[in-house]
């Protein structure tokens, strides 16, 4: 007789790495480009590598940085195409200067729409390392950001536990 499974088997449960003789060597939450999560260390990769014990991790806060910065270039290219649109109003004929004025002006409101535009969030996990407050992990992506943050919680629970 043969026994069917009600629910199939769930992908997102915790599958052991192996070592060299096959057996379970650590059990992996989370592996991707950027990290890698197990229930010993958490390894990251962006912008260098770097390993912390899940044992020395405390006071464990993910929290989303402040928006990105306001590019001050195109506010500078905004603010010389004004200057350069008033100076030609002065120094030209009254059509020419108008029309010169009203090309810089469109310019000038171009980069500035280019300037105020917002940037993605930085979402954070961070913790205190060996006596250091330290970013474990940053990403501005998400849904990758949700799976690293998933995999460290399981982590540090299954610490916890054990």
């Amino acid at each position: 007789m043969r026994s069917w499974r009600k629910y199939p088997p769930s992908r997102n449960v915790p599958q052991p790495d192996r070592d060299r003789e096959g057996q379970p060597a650590m059990v992996v939450y989370y592996r991707g480009p950027t990290a890698r999560i197990t229930d010993q260390v958490i390894e990251t990769w962006c912008p260098d590598h770097r390993r912390f014990a899940i044992a020395d991790l405390w006071e464990v806060q993910v929290r989303q940085a402040a928006p990105g910065r306001v590019d001050l270039r195109s506010t500078g290219i905004a603010v010389g195409l004004l200057t350069v649109g008033a100076a030609s109003l002065a120094c030209l004929p009254a059509s020419g200067g108008c029309a010169l004025m009203t090309i810089f002006a469109a310019g000038a409101a171009i980069a500035g729409v280019h300037a105020a535009r917002r940037h993605r969030p930085l979402y954070v996990i961070t913790a205190w390392h060996q006596g250091s407050y330290t970013w474990l992990y940053a990403s501005a992506d998400e849904r990758v950001f949700g799976q690293v943050r998933r995999g460290l919680t399981r982590a540090l629970e299954a610490h916890e536990d054990g």
